[in-house]
C-alpha cells in the first residue's frame, strides 16, 4: 500500500493521474473526490476531511493536484487512510485502492541561540 506523509498542520500539493492497464487516461471533464478517514473500514459519516479536484472539460488532462490544506492535516499524529473516487458523464464512479496517509508531529523551527 502507498504511504504519504505530512506534518501536522502543514500544507501539500500532491499530483495525482489515472491509468488503466498502466496507460494515463484522459481526465478532462472528470471530478475526483478524495476522503480522509482514520480506519479503512469507517463510515462516511467519520470522514475527517473531503478534497473535491474538478477537471476543466477540453484539453486532454493527464496530471492534477490534491491540494492538503494545513487545516485538513491539523489531526492527530498518526495513520489514516486516503480513498479517492473519480466521476465523469461517460463512465461509472471508480474508486481508487486507498493509501496510507501519515500524519506527523508539527515541524518545529529551532532558533539559533
Amino acid at each position: 500500500m502507498t504511504t504519504f506523509s505530512i506534518p501536522r498542520g502543514d500544507y501539500r500539493a500532491y499530483p495525482f493521474n489515472m491509468e488503466v492497464g498502466g496507460v494515463a487516461q484522459d481526465m478532462a471533464g472528470m471530478t475526483f473526490v478524495f476522503t480522509l478517514k482514520r480506519h479503512i473500514e469507517d463510515p462516511d459519516s467519520e470522514i475527517l476531511f473531503t478534497e473535491e479536484v474538478t477537471i476543466p472539460s477540453g484539453s486532454a488532462v493527464y496530471s492534477a493536484l490534491l491540494e492538503i490544506t494545513s487545516t485538513d492535516s491539523d489531526q492527530e499524529p498518526g495513520n489514516y487512510y486516503l480513498e479517492g473516487t473519480s466521476y465523469s458523464d461517460i463512465t461509472k464512479p471508480i474508486t481508487a485502492d486507498p493509501v496510507v496517509f501519515k500524519i506527523t508531529e508539527r515541524l518545529r523551527k529551532v532558533m539559533p541561540a
